[in-house]
C-alpha cells in the first residue's frame, strides 16, 4: 500500500485523521498519523521551535517507519509543516495535499496576534482557545454533531505544545513558490465555509502550479477530516502514483 504521512492541525493530534482512515485504506493507501511534538502523547519542542523543527520531527517519524518515499497531507498548521517537509526533502514526496492551509506567511497583524496568544498561554494556560478559536472551526451544519468532539481536543491542549506551535507559525517562511517548483502532484482542499483561513488562500496556493488541483468542499468549514472525511480521503488517494 502507498503510505501517506498525515500531519494534524492545531490544537489536534494524529487521531483527527481517524475518520479519514477507512477511505484511504479502501483506496489502497496506508495512513500514518503521528502526533506532532507537543500534541497528543509526544513531548514538546523548545518554546522557540521553528516550522522546520516540526518538519524534522515528521521526517524522523517517516524514517522510523522505513519510508523512502510517501504521500504527504497536512491540515492547517500541519500544512505548514508539510510544506517544510517538502522543502527539506522534495525527493521523498510523491504527492502533497494541503487541507485548510496556506502557503503564504503570516502578515504583521497575524504575527502580533500569535505573539500575544503565546504570552497569554504562558501566563494563564491554553484554555482561552476554546473561546476564541473553537466557534470558528465548523460549518453550521456540522456544529451540533462535531462540536463536542472538537472541544475535547481543546481541553487536552498543553501549554508547552501550544507555545512552540504558535512560535513556529508566526515565524514560518513564505512557501508560495514551493508548489509550482514541486514535480509531485498536489491537491489543495478547502471548505467553502472556512472561517479560519479564507478559501481565497487555497486558490492562491495553486497559482502557477499546473500539477496542483483545487478541491472546494461545499458546506464544510475548517475541518474537512472531520466534516467531510470521505471527500478528504478521496482527494489524498488520487495523489498516489499508479500501481505497477
Amino acid at each position: 500500500m502507498e503510505p501517506v504521512l498525515l500531519l494534524h492541525g492545531f490544537p489536534f493530534d494524529g487521531s483527527m485523521w481517524d475518520p479519514v482512515r477507512p477511505g484511504l485504506i479502501r483506496a489502497g493507501v496506508r495512513p500514518i498519523a503521528p502526533d506532532l511534538p507537543g500534541f497528543g502523547k509526544t513531548p514538546a519542542l523548545r518554546a522557540d521551535a521553528t516550522v522546520d523543527d516540526f518538519a524534522a520531527a515528521a521526517l524522523a517519524h517517516a524514517d522510523a517507519e522505513g519510508l523512502d518515499g510517501f504521500l504527504l497531507a497536512g491540515h492547517s498548521f500541519g500544512g505548514y509543516v508539510a510544506l517544510a517537509v517538502a522543502a527539506a526533502q522534495p525527493q521523498r514526496v510523491r504527492g502533497i495535499a494541503l487541507v485548510s492551509s496556506r502557503a503564504s506567511p503570516d502578515d504583521a497583524a497575524a504575527v502580533r496576534a500569535r505573539v500575544a496568544a503565546t504570552d497569554r498561554v504562558q501566563t494563564e494556560g491554553p484554555g482561552f482557545f476554546a473561546e476564541t478559536l473553537l466557534p470558528k472551526m465548523l460549518a453550521p451544519r456540522h456544529a451540533e454533531r462535531l462540536l463536542p468532539v472538537v472541544e475535547r481536543y481543546f481541553q487536552r491542549l498543553r501549554a508547552e505544545g501550544a507555545a512552540s506551535a504558535l512560535h513556529a507559525m508566526a515565524r514560518r517562511p513564505d512557501r508560495t513558490t514551493l508548489l509550482p517548483a514541486l514535480k509531485a502532484p498536489a491537491a489543495v482542499l478547502h471548505g467553502e465555509e472556512d472561517q479560519v483561513i479564507p478559501v481565497a488562500e487555497a486558490e492562491a496556493a495553486t497559482q502557477g502550479a499546473p500539477q496542483a488541483r483545487l478541491v472546494r468542499l461545499a458546506g464544510v468549514g475548517h475541518l474537512p477530516p472531520l466534516e467531510a472525511p470521505d471527500a478528504t480521503a478521496a482527494a489524498i488517494a488520487q495523489l498516489a502514483p499508479p500501481a505497477v
